[in-house]
């Protein structure tokens, strides 16, 4: 985003939220004063719902939205949209999509970018008859398992953050199931529905 402005103080909480105070943030809701409490600090600093870092130059960056925020079992606070990123940042996947609030680790439903992965499979010679076949291929599974290790260790990734186990998926998230919206925005509560059998299943074989 950029430095913040000269009179705007920021900082940010232990949770990563990122905090503002100044004359022209916002300063609460038309009377409704139990309202403007919950989203103030008891100090007075605006609580904006998006997660954030300062580096050492003072650079704000805005890595996710709060309520998206995942807590794993151990408290550690993981924000999924940054390692999402970086997953995709690989020409072999095209979606992802963490998952493990309250859980030991973190998981994943990991969409392949199917044009790459079927390059993939005639180099290797793996013959299949449909994408479902592909996907759940031992050579593809591994495949994917150390790529995406692979590149979050590259990234420097904590342990608690990056993804143990994934849900190779055949196809793409789906807009008229809902899964996302009309800009191809992850819905993740209507995503996590239709897939927390096979999300679920990643902890019962740990």
């Amino acid at each position: 985003m950029g430095r913040p402005i000269s009179n705007v103080d920021v900082k940010i909480a232990e949770d990563g939220e990122i905090l503002v105070k100044g004359p022209n943030v916002f300063i609460g809701y038309y009377q409704e004063e139990e309202k403007t409490r919950e989203v103030f600090t008891p100090d007075g600093y605006f609580m904006t719902g998006d997660i954030g870092e300062l580096d050492g130059e003072g650079f704000l960056r805005i890595t996710d939205r709060k309520k998206d925020l995942i807590v794993t079992a151990g408290g550690k606070n993981v924000a999924p949209q940054k390692v999402e990123n970086i997953l995709k940042m690989s020409k072999y996947i095209s979606e992802v999509m963490l998952y493990g609030d309250k859980k030991k680790f973190i998981s994943a439903l990991v969409v392949p970018d199917f044009e790459w992965l079927k390059r993939y499979a005639e180099l290797k010679g793996i013959a299949y008859s449909s994408m479902t076949d592909l996907v759940n291929h031992p050579q593809v599974q591994d495949f994917y398992h150390r790529l995406i290790q692979e590149t979050q260790q590259k990234a420097e990734l904590a342990s608690y953050e990056s993804v143990k186990k994934f849900v190779l998926l055949d196809h793409e998230f789906a807009a008229n199931q809902g899964e996302v919206t009309p800009t191809l925005k992850m819905r993740r509560k209507v995503i996590t529905g239709h897939y927390q059998k096979e999300l679920e299943a990643l902890y019962e074989e740990d």
